[in-house]
């Protein structure tokens, strides 16, 4: 699942962008019977506002059903 480009269009200039760079890794499993996956995902913001959130770290679990 990508993480991607934000533009927030009713905030001023300069303030509405954020561009992460980064990625990470998943791992497929089974839990029980269902087919399962666990990822880890840091991000730097590298076009971000001037008060911006400058990393992000996404954990996803995934549980299909």
């Amino acid at each position: 699942m990508p993480y991607g480009v934000s533009v927030y269009w009713d905030k001023p200039a300069g303030d509405r962008e954020y561009f992460p760079l980064g990625g990470g890794v998943q791992r497929q499993f089974s839990l029980g019977s269902k087919p399962s996956a666990l990822s880890l995902q840091p991000f730097k913001n590298v076009i971000r506002p001037e008060k911006g959130t400058e990393h992000d770290l996404r954990l996803m679990l995934e549980v299909n059903f």
